[in-house]
């Protein structure tokens, strides 16, 4: 596919990302109308600032952050002699919220294996060994960790790729992201189905460009101007579709930045205070022997005098209590607006063991929020699974027998329960038939993939020993010695 000026500018188009909303937005409630009017429709006017990932990039690194270089943080500085004065240098402390939000979101997420579900009405019993077959090569092939470190990616950076591809007849997937060098340019049509998708990055000083479409994979070399492509390689991709998984969101900390921003200063600068003014006074009262003693490697004043309003005390510095509260609160605004809860040792004061209920209600915020993001994945994971069947039967070469199962990927949100009330729980369900056994043996956190095909197996076991001991009882019976 050859790309001259105007076909590769379409190609470099990708809408960017954005934050904040322009400020001179006329109310809609400035023109008075009567109930029941209409008014022309108009194209929508929203304007929004665009944002650059390397700002995503510079939130999630701790040491890139703005802390290190705000000169609005006071310092200390001590007098020396010959009334001179030296600052003493403060170290800067960057809290690292954002990518510890990352990892709590995408725990929640994608803590617990794939969900499949196998959708067809009425499965033979050859579909339901190969439905078993691809949740153990998608296992097998580590597709969960993929699955997870594309999630992650895109949580930190705004979004991420996934990439299946042929090698050496199986088929393999790699995440791609703008934390690993390369900008990522989806193409839909109109209905939002995706047509082509480019990687643009840097190889050995030289930008390239990449186009997969539902055939083949190009291979490009850019000017500098990005008004030239030169075609260097195009191959056959092996797949029916465009081979490319695409998942693009808001990142983790979005709503939290400017808390975040702010905890960091009011934290620097309650550390400055505390260094300056947390150290405690002895004060001593009286009349004080110049003379001192030492005893156990103490120092120790004596006072000489008979006053009785001599004394000697150590001085406590003033507690910024209004500080400590407003950064106990920022902590707390911080998890409401993202659903990140962050639970410390000391903030669990109950013995003994603690119910799911419990769990739950304690997490339940980060629950939601899981639950809602599990949602808005459901088309990155059938994309992947539709690729990954497709790529595993050309693999196995039963292409034709893959193409009749109907299977559903899901993301199954995690939450710290406990196994046992888990199990109890399907127990309780199945004696009660308000379950079957396949959901609940799906459903349980013991289960392998193929759990159901053991279960099986073992019924006709015990049913050709039942058989076998009742041939044995007629023979005896019909034989007596």
């Amino acid at each position: 596919m050859e790309l001259n000026e105007e076909k590769l500018k379409e190609l470099l188009q990708k809408e960017p990302f954005t934050r904040g909303m322009e400020d001179n937005i006329i109310s809609s409630l400035s023109t008075a109308i009567n109930v029941g009017d209409t008014e022309m429709a108009d194209i929508p006017d929203i304007k929004r600032y665009t944002i650059s990932q390397s700002v995503y990039a510079k939130e999630l690194d701790p040491a890139a952050h703005d802390i290190h270089s705000d000169k609005n943080v006071p310092s200390i500085v001590v007098k020396l002699d010959k009334g001179n004065y030296q600052e003493i240098k403060d170290t800067r402390m960057a809290l690292a919220y954002q990518r510890k939000i990352v990892e709590k979101q995408v725990l929640y997420t994608c803590g617990k294996p794939t969900k499949f579900t196998l959708c067809n009405t009425k499965p033979s019993k050859e579909q339901k060994s190969d439905y078993i077959d691809i949740k153990t090569a998608w296992r097998n092939k580590n597709y969960d960790v993929i699955r997870t470190e594309a999630i992650e990616k895109q949580k930190s950076i705004g979004d991420a790729a996934v990439l299946q591809y042929m090698k050496d007849g199986k088929v393999m997937a790699k995440t791609f992201s703008y934390l690993d060098g390369y900008t990522l340019i989806p193409i839909f049509d109109k209905f939002g189905y995706l047509e082509q998708f480019c990687f643009l990055y840097s190889q050995r000083n030289k930008r390239k460009l990449d186009v997969y479409d539902k055939e083949y994979f190009y291979e490009y070399i850019l000017g500098e101007d990005n008004t030239t492509a030169t075609l260097i390689n195009t191959t056959p991709h092996g797949f029916r579709q465009v081979p490319v998984s695409y998942i693009r969101k808001e990142v983790a900390w979005e709503n939290a930045q400017s808390i975040i921003e702010v905890l960091e200063i009011i934290y620097n600068i309650y550390s400055v205070i505390m260094k300056r003014h947390g150290w405690g006074l002895l004060y001593i009262k009286g009349n004080v022997d110049s003379k001192m003693k030492k005893l156990a490697g103490s120092v120790i004043l004596q006072d000489n005098s008979d006053n009785p309003n001599s004394t000697a005390e150590f001085k406590a510095p003033p507690t910024p209590t209004g500080m400590e509260n407003l950064i106990s609160d920022l902590r707390k605004q911080i998890q409401i607006m993202t659903g990140t809860i962050f639970i410390t040792p000391e903030d669990v004061r109950m013995s003994g063991d603690i119910s799911g209920a419990a769990i739950k209600m304690m997490n339940s915020s980060a629950y939601e929020k899981a639950m809602k993001d599990a949602m808005g994945y459901d088309d990155f994971m059938d994309s992947m699974l539709s690729i990954f069947i497709e790529g595993y039967a050309n693999e196995m070469k039963r292409s034709a027998q893959y193409s009749t199962l109907n299977i559903r990927a899901e993301l199954d949100v995690w939450i710290p329960q406990s196994d046992t009330e888990i199990v109890t729980n399907l127990t309780l369900l199945k004696n009660s038939n308000l379950i079957s056994t396949e959901s609940g043996t799906e459903i349980s956190p013991y289960s392998t993939p193929d759990e159901i095909q053991r279960i099986e197996s073992e019924k006709a076991t015990a049913i050709k020993e039942t058989n076998q001991q009742q041939t044995n009882i007629n023979n005896n019976a019909n034989n007596p010695t």
